[in-house]
């Protein structure tokens, strides 16, 4: 159904229009004539019509001056021009100012056929554009979805799949220029699987509005990988991290917000280093802040980086240099039985001998001048016998 509104200062125009409509389309709706620019104005941004035919001449607006206004507030109507001015110029004004075609007066009944349907036609074009847009979006949409979970899947399994990242940013129109994961626990168990679907759904309608994000609940935790874009980077993460977890929380129910926690794990600028993320963020829960806000490594460790851990990874350095893992793995033996007598629990031990393993990696350099990760440092010292107990400190 079309809806179509005439704007003419003579009645009898009106009706004449309206009758050679009326007898040649049927899938239209005549609304209220329009006798006057002002009118004009008032029906068209009430009414929404799709169509309009409007006389130039009329009393206190003309309708150029009519059809410039509506323009001026975004009305999709379409316009045909219905002037006694066989002159160009007005004409040439009219089209410029959005009008999609002209009728001279008096119209002929044919005339007006062909140039309404002519109209009508690129009107239907464009609704079924629109449907087929909305159709093709909401495919999308759910590709997207699909392909984000698969993804997080992939993480969490600690086997993050390139191809399925790469896919996943050229669906959503993004670079990766580095991310992180955040962990999100609630202290009261017995709401946590309700209040955990809860987040997740804010935090997918919320931080969207501020960076690229995928969330999954796995295992009592809900995960977040987070891509903020190029303006942040290692250097200033902290805060960004901190500034939006806080907006988050502010729409979490009162009488929840204050009972959530948030693991941080450290800026990576490689996807395939999300597994150490995935690590580092779990480990952070638990060492909770002021602020339920905790971020791996720096913030917990940095009181132990000139002390007695630091000399151990400094000798654990020298040990990998000199292609010695045996001690450096013996030197790791002593460590963990030391915190394990110190009784801080399984999720403390993995944390310290992540962040000692990091310092190590600090001071080492590959071929190319790059630090190792913490991983890459553990994988080095795993070649040879006896290297099934690193395996088992990290699980």
């Amino acid at each position: 159904m079309w809806r179509i509104l005439i704007a003419d200062d003579e009645e009898i125009e009106c009706r004449g229009l309206e009758m050679m409509i009326q007898n040649n389309f049927k899938n239209i709706e005549l609304l209220p004539s329009s006798y006057n620019g002002v009118t004009l104005l008032q029906n068209a941004q009430l009414l929404q019509p799709d169509l309009m035919i409007v006389d130039i001449n009329m009393p206190g607006l003309n309708g150029l001056e009519a059809v410039e206004l509506l323009r001026m507030k975004a009305l999709s109507s379409k316009v045909i021009i219905n002037t006694a001015y066989s002159d160009f110029e007005y004409i040439k004004k009219a089209l410029l100012l959005g009008a999609v075609d002209y009728l001279i007066k008096p119209a002929e009944e044919q005339q007006l056929v062909d140039t309404v349907s002519r109209v009508l036609s690129s009107l239907e074009k464009e609704r079924k554009k629109r449907h087929e847009s909305r159709i093709t979006e909401k495919k999308f949409q759910e590709i997207q979805k699909i392909i984000g979970k698969e993804l997080m899947s992939s993480i969490l399994l600690e086997r993050p799949s390139e191809e399925e990242f790469r896919i996943w940013l050229e669906h959503m129109d993004r670079t990766f220029s580095g991310g992180l994961l955040a962990a999100v626990q609630i202290g009261d168990q017995r709401t946590q699987s309700v209040y955990l679907e809860q987040i997740r759904r804010l935090a997918e309608e919320e931080l969207n509005r501020f960076c690229t994000s995928l969330s999954m609940i796995h295992k009592k935790t809900l995960y977040l990988f987070l891509l903020p874009g190029g303006q942040v980077g290692r250097n200033n993460y902290h805060s960004w991290v901190r500034e939006l977890l806080n907006y988050l929380k502010k729409k979490i129910p009162e009488e929840l917000s204050g009972d959530v926690l948030f693991g941080i794990s450290q800026w990576k600028y490689e996807f395939e280093r999300m597994p150490e993320a995935l690590r580092e963020c779990r480990a952070a829960l638990h060492n909770p802040s002021q602020d339920g806000i905790c971020f791996f490594e720096e913030e917990h460790e940095a009181g132990r980086t000139g002390g007695e851990e630091e000399q151990e990874a400094q000798m654990l350095a020298d040990f990998m240099r000199e292609g010695n893992e045996a001690q450096g793995r013996s030197l790791l033996a002593r460590m963990l039985e030391k915190w394990r007598e110190e009784g801080t629990g399984a999720w403390r031990e993995q944390q310290r001998l992540a962040c000692l393993l990091q310092r190590c990696g600090n001071m080492l350099q590959d071929q190319n001048g790059r630090h190792y990760s913490w991983r890459q440092t553990l994988n080095g010292l795993k070649q040879g016998d006896g290297a099934g107990n690193l395996d088992a400190a990290m699980e």
